[in-house]
Order: structure tokens, then sequence, then C-alpha cells
């Protein structure tokens, strides 16, 4: 190997060192002529030792360093996750200049796979909304996960309710991860951050995941009637069947798939209340699609042409029902303001 005369500075010997263990891996005269070339092309001048008072101080610094980096990355985190709420909020509303909507729709990426039906449906009927959606979002009071270990969307979600007297409200969500009972991927991307808890909980189990949702789903419903005497209705979409891959399952697994949330919808006793469920099964097999496309994006969230064909004939009459009661209220209202004025 031809060598630089021109050298330079002595090179420190920290930069000997790192060179060295870079050089793991050849034999020792690859080793050596590799460390050579190194050696001679990133030279640096010999450092100057500091003072004591500044070399004593230098742990510290470090530990003030790396504590304020992990202070920021969490101001950082919580940021965009308050960010994305509020974006998504601003662009709910139809339109933008109404002060008042007339329903909310709050849940998870399988709500968020169904804003663009709620904005056409709103637009249609001429009504207003808001939702509060985002990924692994639990839509449930007192509850929450690994994945979403500080569920402050939840208090705002009260509170839009109790001050804006939001008359319906739309809960959907993925809770065959909640507490599954069978699920063809379990295995291969663990549950157990989804899965639930609450203050109350001392494990990670399914049992003690059954029953933070047996308690908190009562305890939802029964506080967003609280919130508003006024509430009409909360509507409960059940999920999608969550396909095995691409294939279809049976009506018998889904039931089994769901038998969680169903088993915790059953303990809530409040009459404003409905549980909707689309026509999600021909023959005793899911429907995949038809022939003008397929219901699902991937395998277990509904894609907009499954939307369009299975939840919208659900949503129509509801939709229709939100605009007559929004058109009686109003012109009640500009009654009694004009009686008022005489």
């Amino acid at each position: 190997m031809a060598r630089n005369t021109n050298r330079g500075p002595a090179p420190s010997l920290a930069r000997i060192t790192l060179t060295r263990s870079a050089s793991k891996g050849y034999d020792r005269k690859g080793a050596r002529d590799e460390m050579v070339e190194i050696f001679e092309w990133q030279t640096f001048p010999r450092q100057q030792p500091l003072p004591p008072a500044i070399e004593a101080a230098i742990p510290a610094c470090r530990l003030l360093r790396t504590a304020f980096g992990l202070v920021a990355v969490w101001l950082a985190a919580s940021a965009l996750t308050m960010i994305d709420v509020k974006s998504r909020v601003a662009a709910a509303r139809v339109p933008l200049n109404e002060p008042s909507p007339q329903f909310m729709l709050w849940g998870d990426s399988h709500a968020d796979a169904l804003t663009f039906l709620f904005r056409d449906l709103a637009s249609e009927y001429h009504v207003t909304g808001k939702w509060f959606v985002g990924s692994e979002l639990v839509p449930l009071v007192e509850a929450y996960s690994r994945l979403k270990p500080a569920n402050r969307v939840t208090e705002r979600v009260m509170d839009e309710v109790q001050v804006g007297q939001v008359p319906y409200v739309f809960i959907i969500a993925r809770w065959d991860w909640r507490v599954p009972r069978w699920h063809p991927t379990v295995h291969d991307e663990g549950w157990e951050l989804r899965a639930l808890r609450d203050d109350s909980s001392t494990e990670q189990s399914l049992a003690d995941s059954t029953r933070v949702l047996s308690r908190a789903l009562p305890r939802t419903i029964n506080a967003l009637s609280v919130a508003n005497p006024s509430l009409k209705r909360i509507y409960f979409l059940n999920q999608i069947p969550c396909r095995d891959g691409e294939r279809p399952i049976s009506e018998g697994t889904y039931k089994i798939q769901q038998s969680g949330i169903f088993a915790a919808l059953s303990l809530c006793k409040c009459d404003k209340l409905t549980v909707l469920n689309a026509d999600w099964f021909r023959e005793g097999m899911s429907r995949n699609g038809d022939e003008d496309g397929c219901y699902y994006f991937d395998s277990n969230h509904i894609s907009s042409h499954g939307a369009r064909t299975l939840v919208r004939p659900l949503l129509e009459p509801i939709f229709k029902e939100m605009s007559e009661w929004t058109r009686t209220t109003s012109m009640g209202v500009r009654l009694a303001a004009t009686g008022n004025g005489l």
C-alpha cells in the first residue's frame, strides 16, 4: 500500500482505539492495512487536558442532557397526539361555521375508516358532527391499554357531550383484540399491548381485560347519559368480522371472536343504547365482497366500498331522523324567540 508521507498532526489515542475496534473481522494483514488507511485519512490533533472542575462536571452534564432529551421526546409525543385529535375534530365540522354538532363519533381506527361515510351523510342531510377517532384509541371511561396509557381524549369527549349537548353518539371500535377468544393471528402479533387495564389492574391477563371491559362499557354508556340528560341515542356498531387472512370466517367463529363484547353489552342497562348489526354474513359465512369490489382493505378494516354497501343502509335512517329532529328543534327555537320578541 502506498503510504502518505504528509501525515499531519499526530492522531489521538481515542482515534487509534476506535480504528482498531472497527477493523475486527479482517485477517491480521488486512486489519493492519485497513487501520493504517483510516489512520492516515482521519487524523486530528491530540486534545489538551481539560481543567479539573470541567472534568468533574462532565458526568452531571451528560445526565442532564439525557433527562432533557427524554422530557423533549415525551412533550413531542403528547403534542403530536393532541394535534392529531384537534385536526380530526376541526375537519369533522360540516359546515365549519356550525357551532353545535348534532352527532359525535368516538372510536379507534375502525371508526376512522368510516369517517368519510359520516361526512357524506352529514352533508347530504344537512347536519353537523364531530369525531374523536385515532389508532388504538379506547372509547371507554376508566380504561386504557399499554399502547394508550393516558386516555385524555375521554375527558374531551365527555366535555363535548355535556357542554355541547350532543344528542347522538356513535361508538365504533375493534374489540376482539381487547378480549380475544379466537383470532387467526393472535399468537403472531400479540394482544398484550391492546389488553384493557384500569387503576385496579394488578396483572396482564385475559381475565383482567375481560373484567375491565365488563366494568367500563356499562359505565361509559351511563356516563354519556348522565353528562347530557337530553341525549337521544347512543349507537354501538358491532365490529366487522376479522378475517382469517383474506379468507372469510363462519358466523359461529364470529360469535366466539366477539363473545367478550357481547357479554359486556348484555350488562348495559340503558334504554338510550341501540346496537347496530350490519349484514355481515351470507349463508353462515362473512361477506368478502361483490362484483364491484372487496368489502375489506386489510384483514379487519372495512373498505370504502364495504362501508357504502354494508354500513350506509344502517346509518341512513338515523341521519334522516337526525335531520328531522334538527329541523324541528331549530323551528321551535325560532318560534320561541319570535314569541319572546312579541
